[in-house]
């Protein structure tokens, strides 16, 4: 089992006009690669942590090789999803592009207890939201288009941050301009998520959360996270959550 973290670095690549994911400043050794991912893993757990003063579930998963875990092997993952003309010299470092393979259909959230208006057990999906990032649209682009990194959306991905174990700075160094812009930000409603959104997640600090966008009534819960695979597999956690008082 490995968790990673991802820390991307991207750069202007000359002539031909893409963008390019390397390190601008020396970081030892590089090798030549035929393609843009560099460590690719498969999803097989998932371990929720609770931020609750700022109502932020943090979504870690685990997992194995695509060949451990019985998926087909890594060269023919990169050529199904097209990422086969990167054509470049990167860093011997796989966690700086590193993915999940699993083709999530769906994220959702259920409580123990009634939240607002949706009775306990059943989807509490619009009143939250996801953020993550993919890698799937650099790709489908040929390594041309970066990510819509706003100071609106790393706005929202610094919620939380602030009490995650570990994080001690107080602003977007956890995630500087140059090491993000080749992974697209996914920040959307749990209920308006599509497939693209789910795919070829990063395995980046600090990875995939929920966030609140209403506060209910009772304010002690249990959260169940369950994240659907497009061959029906699930992985699941829970997590109980307090709300502060307002």
């Amino acid at each position: 089992m490995k968790k990673a973290h991802l820390f991307l670095i991207c750069g202007l690549a000359a002539a031909v006009g893409t963008v390019s994911c390397e390190e601008e400043r020396p970081m030892g050794e590089k090798i030549y690669t035929t393609h843009f991912i560099q460590s690719v893993t498969f999803a097989d757990a998932l371990e929720c942590r609770a931020v609750e003063e700022e109502g932020v579930i943090y979504l870690y998963l685990d997992g194995t090789s695509l060949e451990r875990a019985g998926k087909g092997s890594t060269n023919n993952f990169y050529t199904e999803i097209g990422d086969t003309a990167y054509n470049r010299y990167v860093p011997q470092d796989p966690s700086l592009a590193a993915v999940f393979a699993n083709q999530f259909a769906s994220i959702d959230i259920s409580s123990s207890e009634q939240f607002l208006d949706i009775p306990a057990g059943e989807s509490i999906a619009k009143y939250v939201i996801f953020r993550s990032a993919t890698a799937m649209p650099y790709i489908e682009s040929k390594y041309t288009v970066e990510g819509n990194w706003s100071e609106m959306v790393l706005d929202e991905f610094m919620i939380g941050m602030g009490r995650m174990d570990g994080y001690d700075g107080p602003g977007y160094e956890w995630y500087p301009e140059f090491q993000r812009d080749c992974f697209h930000p996914v920040v959307r409603s749990l209920s308006e998520l599509t497939h693209d959104d789910l795919f070829l997640l990063w395995e980046g600090y600090p990875g995939s959360s929920l966030r609140f966008t209403a506060v209910p009534e009772i304010k002690s819960h249990t959260f169940t996270v369950t994240m659907t695979d497009t061959d029906g597999s699930v992985l699941t956690c829970s997590v109980p959550f307090t709300f502060p008082e307002q």
